[in-house]
């Protein structure tokens, strides 16, 4: 995918994607599928973490797009066939840019963020492509991250806030924290960047999981990540399904599924054909119509 000069900017906008889109009723279309009332309210955190477990375990993530040199998009008609109307799911940033809109219709300050490319803050290398949204609640700023894969926390987390927040809905025993890259590091010097941490418990330190900052996310970046994931999918990857349910989640790639367990337990089952993948798609993370032949070898 061509960069351009002019491309970096261009900005994406909730608001100004609200006023194009506005023949859509976030509400109407998702809540139902969450089995949630569309009168359902955003009135505590508690109610934003059920909000995310539920669309967590609806939506798959894939990078199916990617692998068909798709790349990214944030072509609104686009993710709502593919996570709506088909509910085929697709990748964090059109997981959260959906997610952002929902949160638009309840009058929140919504802006999507992305991970900062390479450094020492990243638990993965490939978390640099990753994009979520941060929010303002009750005058103060969180990370409301709709998809995350196994990283997730399923819930807002307060940017600032030094101890560290914990989930309630789920049994996920560890702490999460945003701070500024200041408060770790005295030479720091870039503006306006925040560290994401997590740790296991209460007696062992903070791990860094990615940087990110609250600069504007420019047309550059998407193609950017686009022509980056793309090549990294095809590379190292292959396909990737992700899917919460209930006691833990399922986890696809490289010919393995894995069935995470709060509790901590694993299951692991191999797929050796697309006949035995088919299968595993439609049962464990609810994909009826998908067309492997262009994007799979064997």
């Amino acid at each position: 995918m061509e960069i351009y000069d002019s491309d970096y900017f261009l900005h994406f906008n909730y608001e100004e994607l609200k006023i194009k889109y506005n023949k859509y009723n976030f509400k109407e279309l998702i809540l139902p599928k969450l089995n949630l009332e569309i009168d359902f309210q955003l009135n505590t955190l508690e109610d934003f973490e059920l909000l995310m477990v539920k669309f967590a375990e609806h939506f798959p993530y894939n990078n199916i797009d990617v692998l068909k040199k798709n790349g990214i998009t944030n072509d609104l008609d686009y993710i709502v066939e593919t996570m709506i109307v088909k509910e085929v799911g697709n990748i964090c940033l059109n997981h959260n840019i959906l997610f952002g809109m929902l949160l638009q219709e309840y009058g929140l300050k919504v802006q999507l963020v992305k991970a900062i490319d390479g450094g020492e803050n990243l638990v993965y290398p490939n978390i640099g492509l990753h994009y979520t949204n941060v929010m303002v609640f009750n005058n103060k700023k969180y990370l409301i991250d709709a998809c995350f894969t196994f990283l997730s926390c399923y819930f807002p987390i307060e940017i600032g806030n030094e101890i560290g927040q914990s989930p309630k809905l789920t049994n996920n025993p560890k702490i999460y924290r945003i701070i500024p890259s200041s408060a770790i590091d005295a030479t720091a010097t870039a503006d306006n960047v925040f560290i994401y941490q997590e740790k296991t418990g209460a007696l062992n330190d903070f791990v860094n999981v990615y940087s990110f900052n609250l600069n504007p996310i420019s047309l550059g970046q998407f193609k950017y990540s686009a022509n980056y994931f793309v090549e990294f999918s095809s590379v190292l990857t292959g396909l990737v399904f992700f899917l919460k349910f209930d006691e833990g989640y399922y986890y696809y790639t490289n010919g393995v599924l894995k069935i995470s367990y709060e509790n901590g337990t694993e299951e692991i089952i191999n797929v050796n054909n697309n006949t035995q993948l088919l299968r595993t798609i439609k049962k464990y993370f609810k994909i009826i119509n998908i067309d492997l032949k262009s994007i799979t070898k064997n």
